[in-house]
């Protein structure tokens, strides 16, 4: 389906249906629908910004939101990530300020990664060194007041090793592979205009140059970021599969977000996918859904909810909203952990690092989303927790599972 831009819907905006352009057959690429009023600047390979001094060369990737480029800086003979934002999103946004804040702080160490790519699946060793990492980002966040609040794979991004400073533009094609581009279809076959977006480009796939990539993380995009002290009242623009329940329907969000999603983070970055992943389509609704088939229960304030035909909560008095429908349990968190650590059959490693005692993964992903009691069975704690019942980063950090050898 195509959209375009609304300024009604819950984010402060979204995507409607329209009739401009047609889907894009490629991988990696935006919403072509993003590119109408309100919506994405059109970028072009090749293209110069701020009086020549940044020359496009390359796509990064894209998000809710933006696209990133990777450009070449003819003032200090660098690479730089260029992040175009949409118009509708541009005012008031905070990344910028984020950052500042960040850096002002006594030990900061801020800044974007040089080039980075999304969490692929990452073997046992190297999971937990990344998340404790991630664990770290978190921690010094918190101290100094902020909210990641969109703490994804997306935004926790691996460095490169070493610098691509010394390429010239045909050796950057070289090692990262030539631009993949589509020209843009119109619905109605006619031509785009001379200032729309002629052809669509597919970001750089890091997992087929792997040899470039360290372990080291650098955590970006602070546009939803906000202090604690002055928590937003409306719903972030963060992916609804990595939202936390009580995000979604009561727009509370604070440290327990971050939590939240950092538990999705550590599930994703060991699994190699996002277990409330977008199954059914990118909306809090199927998102919650695949939260109750894998964890259990709501409680009870949440239970009877009921959500508009975009997919996100609505008012009592909506006569034509839905009360959330699934089965619970159906794909529990414990078979998707145990196909993740399964080894061969009657592996007693596979056993002893899924289940006993009680220090596995799932044990850590049952007390981040649901209990913190390591004593309960699966059963009797197949219940999502209230945020204030969320583990700290603390407790996350001195998780035996952080010590295993795996």
């Amino acid at each position: 389906m195509a959209y375009e831009y609304s300024e009604s819907k819950a984010l402060g905006g979204g995507w409607e249906k329209y009739t401009t352009y047609l889907p894009s057959g490629l991988e990696r690429v935006e919403n072509l629908a993003m590119y109408e009023v309100g919506g994405l600047h059109p970028v072009n390979l090749g293209e110069s910004y701020q009086e020549g001094r940044y020359k496009i060369a390359h796509k990064l990737g894209n998000g809710g939101f933006s696209t990133t480029w990777l450009a070449r800086d003819s003032r200090n003979n660098t690479y730089v990530a260029l992040k175009f934002v949409t118009s509708a999103a541009s005012e008031g946004y905070g990344d910028l300020k984020t950052l500042r804040d960040i850096s002002s702080g006594s030990d900061a160490q801020a800044g974007v990664a040089n080039i980075s790519s999304d969490l692929h699946r990452l073997s046992g060793k190297a999971s937990q060194e990344v998340a404790s990492q991630a664990v770290s980002a978190l921690g010094y966040l918190h101290s100094l007041g902020i909210c990641h609040g969109d703490f994804t794979s997306a935004n926790v991004l691996f460095q490169l090793l070493g610098t691509l400073d010394t390429l010239n533009v045909d050796e950057l094609y070289s090692l990262l592979g030539n631009s993949v581009k589509e020209s843009v279809r119109t619905r109605d076959g006619s031509a785009v205009g001379p200032s729309a977006l002629s052809y669509v480009v597919e970001s750089i796939d890091f997992a087929a140059v792997p040899i470039l990539l360290s372990l080291r993380l650098e955590v970006i995009d602070f546009d939803q970021a906000f202090q604690t002290s002055t928590p937003p009242s409306k719903m972030l623009g963060t992916p609804p599969r990595c939202l936390s329940p009580e995000a979604i329907f009561d727009h509370e969000v604070g440290v327990a977000l971050d939590v939240w999603a950092l538990g999705c983070l550590i599930f994703r970055i060991r699994s190699g996918y996002e277990l409330f992943g977008n199954f059914g389509g990118p909306s809090p609704y199927y998102a919650l859904m695949q939260i109750v088939k894998s964890l259990g229960k709501l409680p009870k304030k949440w239970r009877n909810r009921r959500f508009d035909g975009h997919g996100y909560p609505a008012e009592d008095s909506n006569d034509d909203a839905e009360v959330l429908v699934c089965e619970p349990l159906q794909a529990p968190l414990v078979d998707a952990v145990l196909e993740i650590e399964r080894g061969p059959i009657g592996s007693l490693v596979a056993t002893v690092i899924a289940w006993k005692p009680w220090y596995g993964l799932l044990a850590l992903s049952m007390e981040v989303w649901m209990a913190k009691n390591p004593q309960l069975t699966f059963r009797r704690r197949r219940r999502i927790v209230r945020p204030e019942k969320r583990l700290g980063l603390q407790e996350i950090a001195d998780h035996p599972w952080f010590k295993l050898q795996i």
